[in-house]
């Protein structure tokens, strides 16, 4: 899904290439937060919370002994930024936040959604994409959400009943 969004948004190959590595690893820094933080099934604390926020930078640093590691740490590092600049871990806004990561935003929070957690079940892939569509502006870049929703149509990765509809007819 990140190749192909990134693709809509027509990306160079090496910029693609890039994203689609770091879709595959940019929440290694959650094996740094223990799993009795994340199989917790009912509230965090508030120091729970700082543990699990602080994976975008147990990733980035985890990957910075590799030789790429500009090309991907930033990414990394600011997937839980929004465009509205309440994300975390430096509240960045807008175009400040690498467009990687406001690509691998959209495609990690539509992944969450629509994964079960021991603490919810999952959203279907309508109700997913209603609440991108819905976030889109505040938390997640609106051009982000467009391409997204024209590769969720195009591979028709939703249900049959919804795979022809336009993002305007899934609100």
């Amino acid at each position: 899904l990140a190749v192909k969004t990134s693709r809509k948004l027509k990306l160079s190959d090496k910029e693609v290439k890039v994203i689609q590595y770091v879709a595959s690893v940019h929440d290694i820094g959650m094996t740094k937060v223990s799993d009795d933080i994340l199989n917790k099934t009912f509230h965090l604390s508030s120091e729970e919370i700082k543990q699990i926020q602080g994976h975008p930078r147990k990733g980035t640093d985890l990957m910075r002994p590799l030789e790429f590691v500009e090309l991907v740490s930033n990414i990394i590092l600011y997937h839980h930024e929004r465009v509205d600049g309440l994300g975390y871990p430096m509240g960045l806004s807008g175009d400040d936040i690498p467009l990687g990561s406001r690509i691998l935003a959209v495609i990690d929070a539509y992944q969450s959604m629509t994964t079960a957690k021991p603490y919810r079940e999952p959203l279907t892939p309508r109700e997913a994409v209603n609440e991108l569509i819905e976030c889109a502006g505040r938390q997640f870049d609106s051009v982000v959400v467009d391409k997204f929703v024209e590769v969720l149509v195009d591979d028709k990765a939703m249900s049959k009943q919804h795979a022809g509809e336009s993002k305007k007819q899934l609100k």
